[in-house]
């Protein structure tokens, strides 16, 4: 799904989407996403009050941001939201339970509503890929982590061995990772840009 009439009709939204695509992750009721929405909005007007304040907002200063926030927000932007969250979340399971040599197909790639690329005329769809790894960074003394990285798929998109190994060698061209390893690869999804 491309960017829609509730992703710039509820720009609210936006800036809590993560939060809905946790719901979702999670299989929330309605309630339950209603009430993660509202804690959203209040956890982001209250560290952005905070932040122009220069000191603690009081608990009328939040509502009254967060209400500004979640203008335009209704029951119908709520539903379209969880359904692309949804879609996501499908894409990221179909694309981890597929072997490592399986094709890619369209029901392992997200399609977040900021999407620039997919379903635009004239235009090529472009993919990025994300990576959760467990790395090494041998320095002094070794230090065991794990991290999130993102990466521009430059090639076509076969299988998720090959999608994995386009990251892989964009992790190691980086100059700063000269000195890490991969231990193991712990998560990924693959998303339209």
């Amino acid at each position: 799904m491309a960017i829609g009439d509730w992703w710039t009709d509820a720009p609210g939204l936006r800036g809590i989407f993560p939060s809905i695509l946790q719901a979702a992750s999670e299989h929330q009721t309605t309630a339950q996403v209603w009430q993660t929405i509202r804690d959203s909005a209040d956890t982001a007007s209250a560290a952005t009050l905070s932040i122009t304040l220069g000191r603690e907002p009081t608990g009328l200063e939040i509502a009254d941001a967060s209400a500004l926030m979640l203008k335009g927000v209704n029951i119908q932007t709520v539903n379209h939201a969880r359904a692309v969250a949804g879609e996501m979340v499908a894409a990221h399971s179909n694309l981890t339970v597929a072997g490592m040599y399986d094709q890619i197909d369209a029901s392992m790639i997200a399609t977040p509503p900021w999407s620039q690329t997919a379903n635009a005329a004239g235009i090529s769809t472009q993919y990025r890929i994300h990576v959760q790894r467990d790395i090494t960074v041998r320095g002094f003394t070794a230090i065991n982590r794990q991290e999130w990285a993102s990466y521009n798929l430059t090639g076509p998109i076969t299988s998720v061995a090959d999608a994995l190994a386009q990251a892989n060698a964009l992790f190691r061209a980086a100059r700063y990772n000269s000195n890490v390893d991969i231990n193991d690869i712990l998560d990924y999804t693959i998303e339209a840009i």
